[in-house]
């Protein structure tokens, strides 16, 4: 009898035990959720991105590296980045005076759009939108998903929730054909259940469009994002280490960073601002 009742204790027990710990997949699902929010309400805000391309050696030596900055916005919905820096330095003064031209010549353009040219545009954004949320929505059956871990980032407990390709995945869309050779690993905050860190490994190599590019077994992608304005989770820094040959010809080794900063709220929609405004 005694026996029978630890054996109902463990049962109980281990029930709650896996109560209380989420399912992998319904964690990846529920961030993955939240990314069109994201995207959305990013559209309010300006924010620099600086891009770093690193040229590698054999021996992964740094060969060349060259390096610009971005002011990106959206104005009347429409993206525009505005470049303000080369290799660390600010542009000269004609550089800088032709950018805030090209610029003031975007949005007066943008200002001047009939309600049907707003309308195709909007539509033709939704489309791009609608396919990007198809392919997000394939990821949960591309991946067997495991809890592997919990980390604490920037003061925030994550899971650590380990991706591998599923066998007998079948894409439904041209963008998800790339994931069966994709092996990734999540880091999902555990009160927001906010994608904090992401990393993919490509496992076979994997053909973008018939003849644009290849990438090769081994190229690495990371992503890391942040909360800002206790709002908004946003992209701080993306890296991708290369291994790639682009129109068949080119091969490409090297290393690509962006760093996303100065995250400042603004909305074109309300008021066009002029350049010497937001300098």
């Amino acid at each position: 009898m005694c026996n029978m009742y630890l054996l109902v204790i463990f049962c109980a027990v281990s029930i709650c035990l896996r109560a209380a710990t989420p399912d992998a997949r319904s964690i990846v699902e529920a961030a993955l959720a939240k990314d069109d929010r994201n995207s959305q309400l990013r559209r309010d805000y300006i924010y620099l991105q600086t891009e770093t391309e690193r040229e590698l050696d054999s021996n992964n030596k740094v060969t060349n590296s060259t390096s610009k900055q971005h002011e990106v916005r959206y104005i009347y919905g429409a993206q525009y980045k505005k470049l303000t820096q080369k290799n660390g330095a600010p542009l000269l003064e004609k550089e800088q005076l032709s950018e805030n031209q090209k610029l003031d010549k975007f949005a007066s353009k943008q200002a001047k759009l009939s309600e049907a040219e707003r309308t195709r545009i909007f539509k033709d954004q939704e489309d791009k939108r609608q396919k990007n949320r198809d392919f997000v929505k394939e990821v949960p059956n591309a991946f067997n998903f495991s809890i592997v871990g919990e980390e604490t980032i920037d003061g925030k407990p994550a899971w650590v929730i380990q991706a591998d390709p599923k066998l007998g995945f079948k894409p439904n869309s041209f963008q998800a054909r790339m994931l069966p050779n994709l092996r990734g690993k999540f880091w999902i905050d555990k009160q927001g259940m906010q994608i904090m860190r992401l990393e993919a490994e490509v496992l076979d190599t994997i053909s973008i469009g018939l003849f644009l590019a290849r990438l090769s077994k081994g190229t690495r992608f990371s992503v890391e994002l942040g909360l800002i304005n206790n709002e908004l989770w946003v992209p701080m820094k993306l890296r991708m280490d290369l291994d790639a040959r682009l129109a068949l010809l080119k091969h490409l080794h090297g290393s690509n960073e962006i760093i996303f900063s100065g995250y400042r709220k603004f909305s074109t929609d309300s008021k066009i601002v002029a350049t010497s405004e937001v300098q």
